[in-house]
């Protein structure tokens, strides 16, 4: 049985990464209703994405503005249990789709909608442009190094596309227990936000004005770890070692320095007083050989690292395809081709192609135009509810064990335990806890008095203190899975194999149980093999297309990847555990780090595999951009500007305008919308002086009284104080200190 057989999905999208969240689930059983608007060729989706955006759905056509083909659309609704949209709210309630009126004729009905900035707040009714969002967090400016251009990644509208997927599960367990549908809403903004946790959450908690700012490399606070160094032969090894002291015995004699070199003997020196030092000994020795003579000697060492890798690399790695995080499927036409896969891996209801795209208009026919009549509308209202409304979370009653550390699983516990559910975290008694205890700086900044790094991924929980090596920790551990719902763990399977806590012994003891783990590279090849986030960035290939050209590779930011996996993680287990109530039947969920890193690439990622063209997966100058009305822009008081217009006719005359100079209208160059593509570094150097004769706040005041996208690119400070996050509760004020909660 599929996790999602007997649904019936709704996809009304403008935004193909946003329709995305229909097509996953697809993958796990349900049933897709792709809705197009017939006044539109295609209405979301280019030819490159296609393959997986609309995979595993069915296609209908509707004319909005004729009764009788919307009539369909309210027959399908009537029936459905989740609808999906990206819609703005004037568009929906012009054409009877608001929750309201919707919910009145399907009380079971879940509306899920994604929007840029959230539903409330000044920019509620902004496009739905991921730049927008990203700009608002402060990611862009500190990703590059000193003096370079902001850094726009695209990936926070796939944060928020498993958001919603999440709160739609969320919601549907709600219903189970309560016959209710309910509004389920996220956003660009939240899935931004919640990307730049880490980064994010240490300055709301430090507030030092350092962390808003690009770092020059020498600031890097452990030069073991997370810092890229070039080989003699052009490419960059990305050692992960993040516990010096374990790591520095192995690593000295590779780089011929003395294990007991008396500037390097500590965690202390290495990266403190001595940090610079060694960062230098490490570039100009491995500067000194060939990557392949690294790989050999770090792989016998036993080191972890990884080299920076392009798409094409990744595309060649055999893990990715055993584990299907990339596949071979069908396009439009019907010819095969590479295609990114499934991140999420369930063991009972795995995921799965069952049909390529569908041809526009391809099921129409297969849906009646009669709406349900009100008496048969009542019947199904009545039959649906089960039990009053309670204000309780969805997971209420769900007990979840936590034997993870760092931040991959931990996020998905803390995500469980937002919704409700009792979590209790296993940390080793021998060690001190969970390492993230120990952290003591961001970067070269020291944590003061609060460890945000443990505490922002850990907040409603309990904490148990075992010593697992023991037999009588062992069977408390028994116990507890007697009455738990959830085991979570990332320990690697000959680790919990030691401790008797695998997969086959849990489950022995409790049928019903979720077993989730975070593996660093899936179930299949390298299950027994370490990961960190940032080794996994730099293989991926996401690490190799930031930045402008001849900049050394840039990291997405702190703990991105492992944020991203904890929440594909708890989707899993969100869905895992309702397939367990209907069924009875636990099972095996893993949301691997490399799996959930190669679906975050998807906006450029799969137009590349789609295409092969090389410039979705390099680095791309901002002085290339092919509109350069949707640009990035420097002010005369030294701020950034992100716009997003549309190069049509109209806007170029008004954009010109704008600006008070006639003489770009006029200048043959820039006449159409080709010509200002071909020429588009020109026209970017003339903006880029035009720009910088005013300041930020005169350009948006003049561009938003036009109606042109247009805004600050922030410093985490900005974001502090963001109208748009405090107003959707993306920052809470609990005390003394501001959080991130960032999820709807």
């Amino acid at each position: 049985m599929s996790v999602f057989k007997g649904l019936t999905i709704v996809d009304l999208t403008s935004n193909e990464w946003v329709a995305i969240c229909a097509a996953m689930h697809g993958d796990f059983g349900g049933d897709v209703v792709r809705i197009d608007d017939s006044r539109m060729e295609r209405s979301c989706g280019s030819a490159a994405v296609s393959s997986l955006v609309h995979r595993n759905k069915r296609s209908v056509v509707v004319d909005f503005e004729s009764p009788k083909s919307r009539s369909r659309l309210t027959r399908i609704l009537d029936t459905a249990d989740v609808l999906i949209t990206d819609w703005p709210i004037d568009m929906l309630s012009k054409c009877g789709l608001d929750y309201e009126t919707l919910n009145r004729r399907n009380p079971g009905l879940i509306f899920a909608r994604t929007t840029s900035l959230g539903l409330l707040g000044p920019g509620k009714d902004a496009p739905l442009f991921d730049e927008l969002a990203e700009a608002k967090v402060g990611m862009m400016l500190v990703r590059p190094l000193p003096g370079q251009p902001p850094v726009y990644s695209g990936f926070s509208q796939m944060y928020a596309a498993v958001l919603l997927n999440l709160g739609i599960s969320l919601a549907l367990s709600h219903r189970d227990e309560t016959g209710e549908g309910q509004q389920v809403d996220t956003s660009f903004l939240a899935g931004a936000m919640f990307g730049a946790t880490l980064n994010l959450q240490a300055y709301l908690s430090m507030r030092k004005e350092g962390l808003c700012e690009p770092q020059p490399r020498d600031n890097w606070g452990n030069p073991m770890s997370g810092i890229g160094y070039s080989t003699s032969d052009g490419e960059w090894v990305f050692p992960t070692m993040p516990i010096t002291d374990k790591f520095w015995p192995k690593l000295a004699p590779l780089v011929g320095l003395p294990v007991d070199d008396e500037h390097f003997d500590t965690h202390e020196k290495r990266c403190g007083e001595n940090r610079i030092a060694l960062m230098r000994e490490l570039e100009k020795r491995i500067g000194e050989k060939p990557a392949s003579h690294w790989k050999e000697v770090m792989k016998e060492a036993g080191l972890l690292y990884n080299f920076i890798g392009s798409y094409a690399d990744a595309m060649g790695d055999q893990l990715l395809w055993d584990n299907r995080y990339l596949i071979s499927a069908p396009d439009e036409s019907g010819n095969d081709q590479a295609t990114l896969g499934f991140p999420l891996t369930m063991s009972k209801t795995p995921a799965s192609l069952t049909c390529k795209p569908p041809d526009r208009d391809e099921h129409t026919h297969e849906f009646s135009s009669e709406p349900l009549s009100d008496d048969d509308l009542s019947k199904r209202s009545a039959a649906a509810l089960k039990t009053p409304h309670s204000a309780r979370g969805a997971l209420e009653g769900v007990r979840v064990i936590d034997l993870s550390v760092w931040l991959q699983g931990p996020t998905a516990a803390q995500l469980l335990a937002d919704a409700g559910a009792e979590v209790l975290h296993i940390e080793n008694s021998l060690t001190g806890g969970d390492y993230a205890r120990g952290v003591k700086s961001m970067g070269v900044f020291p944590m003061g008095d609060w460890n945000y790094y443990f505490g922002v991924v850990n907040r409603g929980k309990k904490s148990v203190a075992l010593d697992l090596t023991q037999p009588e920790a062992q069977e408390v551990i028994y116990r507890l899975v007697r009455k738990a719902d959830v085991f979570l763990t990332n320990q690697l399977p000959r680790v919990l194999a030691k401790l008797n806590l695998s997969y086959e012994k849990l489950c022995e003891i409790n049928p019903k149980l979720v077993f989730a783990t975070n593996t660093g590279y899936g179930l299949v090849g390298g299950v027994e093999t370490p990961a960190y986030d940032m080794t996994l960035q730099a293989l991926t290939g996401i690490m190799k297309r930031l930045g402008e050209p001849g900049q050394p590779p840039i990291y997405l930011g702190l703990g991105s990847g492992d944020t991203y996996g904890g929440l594909m993680c708890a989707w899993g287990i969100v869905a895992a555990l309702r397939h367990a109530r209907h069924t009875g039947e636990g099972q095996h969920v893993d949301a691997s780090l490399y799996g959930s890193q190669v679906f975050l690439a998807a906006p450029s990622l799969q137009p590349y595999l789609a295409t092969g063209n090389t410039e979705f997966s390099t680095q791309q100058s901002r002085t290339n951009a092919k509109n350069a009305m949707w640009n990035t822009y420097r002010t005369k008081d030294d701020r950034w500007v992100q716009l997003c217009v549309e190069d049509t006719a109209q806007n170029w005359s008004r954009f010109c305008e704008s600006l008070g100079d006639s003489v770009l209208t006029k200048d043959e160059r820039f006449a159409d919308i080709e010509l200002r593509a071909e020429n588009s570094a020109a026209l970017i150097e003339k903006l880029d002086n035009c720009i910088a004769d005013r300041t930020v706040s005169e350009w948006l005041t003049v561009w938003q009284e036009l109606g042109f996208p247009a805004v600050l690119i922030q410093t985490f400070a900005d974001c502090a104080n963001d109208v748009d996050a405090w107003a959707n509760d993306y920052l809470l004020d609990v005390g003394r200190r501001v959080t991130l909660l960032t999820q709807d």
